[in-house]
């Protein structure tokens, strides 16, 4: 996590006490940057994916498919 410059005191020193979090290095000194201590359980990285999200990326895909469709240029027949 980077707090970058300046950095407002209050956020550092209550980031500076949150648990699971170590100070790292950053670029600039006036930069705050903090670590995570703690890995993440396997079991949050691996395993199915919820149904719900499935769903979601289903109903994004066809309302990208509703945008392009609707941002395509009008066709216009002339008449004779």
């Amino acid at each position: 996590m980077v707090l970058p410059a300046p950095a407002d005191g209050a956020v550092a020193a209550r980031l500076d006490a949150t648990g699971g979090l170590e100070p790292a290095s950053a670029e600039d000194r006036a930069t705050r940057a903090w670590a995570t201590t703690d890995a993440p359980p396997a079991e949050a990285l691996d395993g199915p994916a919820p149904a719900w999200r499935t769903g979601l990326l289903v109903l994004q895909g066809v309302a990208v498919l509703v945008v392009l469709v609707l941002t395509l240029p009008t066709v216009r027949r002339s008449r004779r």
